[in-house]
C-alpha cells in the first residue's frame, strides 16, 4: 500500500478548506479522504489549526511561484496580477478569505490568514514601488486585492468569470495608467523647467548687454 505523504495530506486539506471553510472540515473526513486512520492523521498533525496554517503556506507558495521578478516591472505586474486572478478563478475560492470565517477560537489560523493577505499585498506593492512612490504603490496594491477578492466572491456565488476578467483589466489599467500619467506630468514639468531656463538665459543676456553699455 502506498504511503500517504505529508504534502498529499496538506493538498487534500487545502481543497477541503476551500470548499467547506475552517469549521466545515473534520479531521475524520480528511483522514478518510487521504486513506488514513484518524489516529495516524493526528500523529502527523496535532490539530486542525496546524493543517490550516500549512494549507495557507502552500497556497501562498503556489501563487508566489507564478509571480516573476524580472527586469521589467510592467511585465512583472501584469504576470503577477494575472497569476493571482487565475489561481482564484481556478478554485472559485480564496483560501485566505475562507479561513477567516469560523476561526473565532483559532487565533493562530486567523493570524496566518491575515499574514497571507499581507504577503500578497507586499508582493504587489514591491513591484509597483519600482516605479510608483511607496504610498501610491500601497494604495494600488490594496485596490488590486480588493477588486480581485470581490470578483472571487461573485464567482463562487454565480460561477460567472466575467467580473474577474473585468477586475483584472481595471487593476492592470490602474497601475499602468498611473505610470503614463506620471510620465506625462514629468514631461510637462521638464518642458516648464526648460522654458524657465530659456527665460533666465534671455534675462541674463539682456542684463549683460545693458551693463556693457555703461562700460
Amino acid at each position: 500500500m502506498t504511503k500517504t505523504s505529508r504534502e498529499e495530506i496538506i493538498a487534500a486539506a487545502q481543497d477541503m478548506f476551500r470548499r467547506r471553510g475552517y469549521a466545515g472540515l473534520s479531521m475524520a473526513e480528511l483522514a478518510d479522504a487521504v486513506g488514513l486512520r484518524k489516529a495516524s492523521l493526528y500523529s502527523r498533525f496535532a490539530a486542525k489549526e496546524d493543517l490550516a496554517i500549512e494549507a495557507l503556506q502552500l497556497t501562498l507558495a503556489q501563487i508566489e511561484g507564478a509571480c516573476p521578478t524580472g527586469p521589467d516591472w510592467q511585465a512583472d505586474y501584469r504576470a503577477s496580477i494575472t497569476a493571482i486572478a487565475d489561481h482564484l478563478a481556478m478554485h472559485h475560492r480564496c483560501l485566505g478569505l475562507h479561513l477567516l470565517y469560523g476561526t473565532a477560537e483559532a487565533d493562530a489560523v486567523r493570524a496566518a490568514a491575515l499574514a497571507f493577505f499581507g504577503r500578497l499585498h507586499q508582493v504587489i506593492q514591491a513591484i509597483l514601488e519600482r516605479h510608483h512612490p511607496p504610498r501610491r504603490a500601497a494604495e494600488l496594491a490594496e485596490d488590486a486585492l480588493s477588486q480581485l477578492e470581490g470578483a472571487t466572491l461573485w464567482l463562487a456565488f454565480s460561477g460567472d468569470e466575467a467580473p474577474m476578467r473585468r477586475a483584472v483589466e481595471r487593476v492592470l489599467g490602474a497601475g499602468l495608467a498611473n505610470q503614463a500619467r506620471t510620465e506625462a506630468e514629468l514631461r510637462e514639468k521638464i518642458a516648464e523647467l526648460e522654458g524657465d531656463v530659456l527665460t533666465l538665459r534671455g534675462a541674463l543676456a539682456g542684463q549683460i548687454e545693458a551693463e556693457s553699455c555703461f562700460r
